[in-house]
């Protein structure tokens, strides 16, 4: 495989270029952006080398295909991200994620009052069953 340095001076410009930020708002002047395309690539450079990702999923388009959109998935429900898969993962904080208007993440902190709660909260949350 290629290394950071290698794909820079080959893609050159591409690797300058900047991603805006994920929270920039359209009402407001754009803050500057400071993460590049080369800071991805070196954080995964970084994520192969420390043994974090299983380079066999991108042996073909489909695996490859397959591992983004279940990251992707992770990021647009949860608003969370693997930093060492299984070990360390990132989130935001829950009341950013309820008031999203996405509406494939939660929208409440807290059940309503009355309403069901699934088993898998009533176990997390140490809340006895209505049976009890």
């Amino acid at each position: 495989g290629w290394t950071v340095d290698q794909v820079t001076k080959v893609l050159g410009e591409e690797a300058n270029r900047t991603f805006v930020c994920s929270w920039s708002r359209k009402d407001r002047p754009e803050a500057k952006r400071n993460l590049k395309v080369s800071h991805c690539w070196a954080g995964f450079e970084l994520a192969k080398i420390k043994g974090f990702i299983d380079l066999a999923c991108l042996n073909s388009d489909l695996t490859t295909d397959l591992v983004c959109s279940k990251i992707r998935r992770v990021g647009e429900v949860y608003d969370a991200a693997w930093i060492v898969p299984g070990f360390i993962m990132v989130c935001a904080d829950p009341v950013t994620t309820a008031l999203d208007p996405n509406p494939d993440t939660f929208s409440f902190l807290f059940p309503e009052e009355g309403g069901p709660i699934s088993p898998k909260a009533r176990s997390l949350l140490r809340v006895p069953s209505d049976d009890s």
